[in-house]
This record gives structure tokens, sequence and C-alpha cells, in this order.
């Protein structure tokens, strides 16, 4: 299926955004009336994200969970600034906090889910939370002066209109050798964009680890590419872990959006999208 290439004019990813957000907070109302049908309806969305699912389900960073960075760096540093986006009703942030008490813990939500309440020993550790409400496309200005040590997200930037601006404004919000941890970027890539993409940010000096199907050496790559000529042509989710280096204070980010009403390749994301080189950041 061949795709047009022209370029989407801001005003139409900003609409998309804009679209994302609303949608979100229906599936934000779904869930606190009616988890079950939330679940249905939202497809992967998933409320009630605990510490341990959080460790289990987003990429490592060096082989280390996140969860084992944080503790390392509490060993040095009084205070460990850590942002959950899509942090929902703040459980795995409050364990977080529970068991490190060095952690600074801040989070963003669509929609306030505090409403739930929390089990009696970690009702202390939500409130102790910087718990913001808004749209994570505008994250630079909601965390406007802050910066972190660490950003994590499960199961929320799927359900991103644009999420490579926000992965980019992540990268802004680290500190320098700072990790942001990804579950589903929210963009899929077929096994030749996979490792283009890796090689491309280490050619700006970014340091960047990508987990999951396509996690593979170039020769595996090329190898089952050869042996299943599709597997050029198919996209793959995959998680992040990326580090803001000090050699690159922006993330450039090789993707445009396109015009185009529906992606064959692309099933289960509204975001119309083309992999570029030559576009710069």
């Amino acid at each position: 299926m061949n795709l047009p290439t022209e370029r989407l004019r801001y005003s139409g990813v900003k609409r998309i955004q804009e679209r994302s957000f609303r949608d979100v907070r229906h599936k934000d109302r779904l869930y606190l009336g009616n988890p079950p049908k939330a679940q249905s309806e939202g497809g992967r969305y998933r409320g009630n994200r605990d510490l341990s699912y959080y460790i289990a389900n987003l990429p490592t960073f060096e082989e280390l969970t996140f969860f084992d960075h944080a503790r390392n760096k509490t060993d040095d540093s009084e205070e460990v600034r850590v942002l959950d986006i899509g942090c929902g009703e703040g459980l795995a942030l409050a364990e977080l906090k529970q068991k490190l008490p060095e952690v600074k813990a801040f989070g963003i939500s669509a929609t306030d889910m505090r409403v739930i309440t929390p089990p009696d020993d970690l009702k202390p550790y939500v409130d102790s939370i910087d718990y913001r409400i808004g749209d994570a496309h505008k994250l630079k200005d909601i965390f406007r002066g802050e910066s972190f040590d660490y950003i994590i997200s499960t199961k929320t930037f799927i359900h991103l209109g644009d999420p490579f601006r926000v992965l980019k404004q992540c990268y802004r919000l680290l500190k320098t050798g700072g990790i942001a941890f990804i579950e589903d970027p929210g963009f899929w890539l077929t096994a030749r964009e996979f490792s283009k993409l890796q090689q491309f940010w280490e050619s700006q000096g970014v340091k960047a680890e990508l987990h999951g199907l396509l996690s593979m050496s170039s020769e595996e790559i090329t190898q089952l590419a050869a042996a299943f000529p599709v597997f050029n042509n198919t996209r793959s989710d995959f998680h992040i872990a990326i580090q803001r280096s000090p050699e690159a204070p922006r993330l450039p980010m090789p993707f445009k959006y396109v015009k185009s009403q529906f992606d064959l390749s692309n099933i289960g994301h509204s975001k119309p999208y083309v992999f570029n080189l030559d576009i710069g950041n």
C-alpha cells in the first residue's frame, strides 16, 4: 500500500493531540465508573498498576531495571526525582516512595484518579506525590522549571496522539545522565526502521536501548528478513529506555506525520507517519 508522504500540517497534528486527550479522559471516566467495561472498550487500557507491574514491564537499561537504577542512585543522592507519565492512582509511585524514602515523586494524569482510595499503608505516600492533571502533550509547560533523574511510563504512550512530541519533551526534562523508561512508545517500526533508528541516535550521541521483538543484532534481522520477506514491511511494537546525553541536549526524531486516512501497516494506531532520516529534527 503506497501512502502519501505530504507532511501533515501542525494544525492537523494538534487536532490529533486534542482528540487523543479527549479519548483518554473518556477511558478514565469509564475506568472510574466501571473498570471491566474500560478494559473491554479501552483495549490495552489498564488502571491499578502497582510497582511490581512497572518493574516487570518497563525495559531495562544497561541490564538494570528502573527500580535498580533508582535504588543505586539513592546511595549517593539526598533526593531522587521520578516522574510517572500516566500515573493513574499513583500506586507505583507510592510504593516506590515507601521503599525508597529519598524519592521525590511526580505524576501526571489526564484525570484525577486519586478518588480511588489507596490501601491504608500507602495513603500517606499517595498524598505526598506532586500530582498534576493535564495533557501529556504539554509536558514541558506543565513541569516547567522541573528536571528529573528518571521518567517512567506504562500503558500511556499507546494512547497519545503525538508520541514523538511527548518523547522529545521527556528527554528535555531529564537531567544529564537521567533515563526515561517507556513501555511501548506509541509508534511501531519495521525491522529496517528499528535498526536505522538505533544507528541514527547513536550517531547523534544519544544512548538508547530498544527492546522487543526486534531486539536482535543487524545480522539476525538480515537473516530473518531474508527468510521471511514480509518481515521487512511488518511493523512491531517495542519498549525504549533512553538516557540524556550532554552531547545531545535535544532528542532528534527522524519521523514526520503524513496526510493519510488509514494505514493498513499501522493498525491500532491513528497516527499516520513515515520514518525519514532526511527531515532532521
